[in-house]
């Protein structure tokens, strides 16, 4: 099959997600996992940062987020060499002169990747064998959003050698419809830019342009059968048979879109097309779910200060047992929020400490102010109190639990961790550029120990999934209220906070009060 034959799964600025720390982002994972998870089709915005910052891949404005264009281009080459029989489409929207200028960052190994071959408008476009063969194993384009003379470059005639103006041989449906509107599919799979007549490849944007991306509504708009409808019903009803070039996607990671467009290419090709399938990933719980396995270590004693402890197993932790939280200093267990024996369930094993955490807790990491999920930690980092991470593995370990302690930390396997969870798929809660101000640990911090206040004394009960009562419904509300609904969740921390500071200013009053009486 040609290049322009088949159905490249694509996510939407590809270069913005929470792991690399986008406020506002359209993705959760990064590019490189996009890679490995089976995206194909990548698209990119540059942006001029500035004289100190130089031109990046961001998307609109440099301070909600940029990303390394030569880290960019460096991981499609490594990507591209350890998995020799895959093609890649690059698409890079360009609103300003930084083509040439991004040109410059890609090395000598990625532009010898790069197709050339097509030289007019009547050469066909190579076969995926061929491309294969050459080792020209990407196809470049690039285009201004509005398809403006002035961001054409082969108008300009300075576009570098196998790039080529994405306009001149496709179109785009539409990228600023809201959900209920891609559903009017006559609507949303018409022509927004480019020509109809220029088809060879055709972008099927099937994301809905809200205030900010929301998680939410990825998890409708790619799911399986929304993706197949659209696909089919674009080609059929509005395209004349053509089909889906680009399928693309906010949250890749969410939904179906690699699968949707491997079983579009299966259909296409008759079954010869190699499979898209992701690689796999620990498997992660509809609800959030922080724990240590019943194996891993920690240290209790009689005493809260001065004593060495007993190092004993977490499965043998009871409540109000006292427990090593920071160097000697020892905690009272009062509560677990998430205590089952018998539940097997894929834990992330770091190695040699052997800390053993499911992937949405947080542990403490040498160059961060504050703790980061289990799922961010690299090969090479340090964890606080114990060691240098050599080698990390996904294991499968019976037994979940949370401890609870006052200052919600805990050294577990020699690593000081947290007693909490990630609330979405980010190394912080909140944070602008580099400036940390909000983190997980702290924001749950506070609910927790609030939660605890107001529910005190109350009997200990837990899920059938072992998952406390007093914390669940809680939990659920509160991680829908920070995926995908930002404006809901100042609104929230702005009443809890005026909420503490009415309560704090009543009681502070009644106890001048009563020391005047």
């Amino acid at each position: 099959m040609r290049a322009n034959e088949i159905t490249y799964p694509s996510s939407h600025n590809v270069m913005s997600s929470t792991e690399d720390d986008f406020i506002f982002p359209n993705n959760i994972k990064s590019m490189e996992k996009a890679l490995e998870g089976g995206i194909r089709g990548l698209l990119l915005d540059s942006c001029d940062c500035g004289i100190d910052d130089g031109i990046q891949f961001c998307h609109g404005e440099c301070f909600l987020g940029t990303k390394d264009p030569t880290q960019t281009f460096d991981a499609i080459v490594e990507f591209l060499n350890t998995n020799p029989n895959e093609v890649l489409i690059l698409e890079i929207q360009v609103d300003d002169d930084t083509l040439l200028g991004l040109w410059e960052y890609t090395s000598d190994e990625f532009r010898s990747m790069v197709y050339n071959g097509r030289k007019n408008f009547f050469d066909s476009w190579p076969t995926l064998n061929d491309m294969i063969d050459l080792n020209q194993r990407m196809i470049v384009f690039q285009h201004g959003g509005d398809n403006s003379p002035d961001t054409n470059c082969a108008l300009l005639g300075d576009c570098p050698d196998g790039v080529y103006n994405f306009y001149d041989y496709g179109f785009q449906t539409p990228w600023d419809l809201k959900e209920d509107e891609l559903n009017d599919y006559e609507r949303s799979c018409r022509v927004f830019v480019g020509r109809e007549s220029a088809d060879d490849f055709i972008m099927n944007n099937h994301y809905a342009k809200e205030l900010v991306p929301e998680e939410d509504i990825a998890k409708q708009m790619n799911s399986l059968s929304n993706l197949q409808d659209r696909m089919k019903i674009c080609s059929e009803n509005v395209w004349r048979g053509r089909n889906t070039s680009l399928l693309v996607v906010d949250f890749w990671s969410i939904g179906d879109v690699v699968k949707a467009a491997n079983e579009q290419n299966l259909a296409l090709s008759g079954g010869n097309t190699p499979s898209l399938e992701p690689t796999p990933e620990p498997s992660t719980d509809s609800t959030p779910v922080g724990c240590f396995s019943g194996n891993s270590m920690i240290v209790v004693s009689k005493k809260q200060n001065g004593d060495f402890g007993t190092p004993i197993a977490m499965k043998d932790l009871r409540l109000g047992d006292l427990v090593l939280v920071d160097q000697n200093r020892y905690e009272k267990v009062y509560s677990f929020a998430h205590y089952h024996t018998t539940i097997e369930t894929e834990y992330i094993q770091l190695l040699p400490s052997q800390l053993e955490m499911t992937p949405q807790h947080l542990v403490f990491v040498q160059g961060y102010q504050e703790p980061i999920p289990a799922s961010s930690v690299r090969v090479g980092d340090v964890l606080v109190g114990s060691t240098q991470v050599t080698k990390i593995r996904v294991i499968l370990c019976q037994g979940m639990y949370a401890p609870l302690t006052p200052s919600g930390t805990i050294v577990v396997n020699g690593a000081m961790a947290s007693n909490y969870i990630t609330l979405k798929s980010t190394k912080h809660f909140f944070q602008v550029g580099s400036t940390l101000l909000i983190s997980h640990h702290a924001i749950s911090h506070f609910f927790v120990t609030l939660i605890y206040r107001l529910t005190w004394n109350k009997k200990e009960q837990y899920t059938t999934d072992g998952i406390n009562l007093h914390l669940d419904t809680a939990y659920k509300v509160f991680s829908w209220i920070v995926n995908g609904n930002f404006f809901l969740l100042i609104s929230v921390i702005t009443i809890v906070i005026t909420f503490s500071f009415v309560v704090a200013t009543i009681l502070l009053t009644i106890r001048e009060k009563g020391k005047i009486l």
